[in-house]
């Protein structure tokens, strides 16, 4: 059975600054969470990750997609490239601080 997860649990581990495994569309994530935030046409919940895998890079992930999520840790490297700035999120919930982003 595949459980939903809270936007609670989302937010404390994004305020935490943890690293977190679920399935997303049906495919396995290992990601560090940055930020929470909304934006689209609609308005949906996003969040920011560095993903881990299955491919290093960031992305924009819709909450509503996250499934069996589980906290596995705090995030042992942070970004210097966090920007949390990203073009598709018009409003932010909850984000970590940015220590390498500098206001350009």
């Amino acid at each position: 059975m595949t459980a939903n997860v809270t936007l609670a649990t989302v937010r404390d581990a994004v305020r935490t600054y943890s690293c977190a495994k679920f399935n997303y569309e049906g495919l396995p994530v290992t990601a560090d969470l940055y930020l929470l935030g909304q934006g689209g046409r609609h308005m949906a919940y996003l969040v920011l990750a560095w993903c881990l895998f299955p491919e290093p890079e960031w992305r924009c992930l819709r909450y509503a997609h996250m499934k069996d999520f589980e906290v596995v840790g705090p995030v042992e490297n942070r970004r210097e490239d966090y920007d949390p700035r990203h073009p598709d999120i018009i409003l932010i919930d909850t984000c970590v601080a940015a220590t390498g982003w500098r206001n350009a």
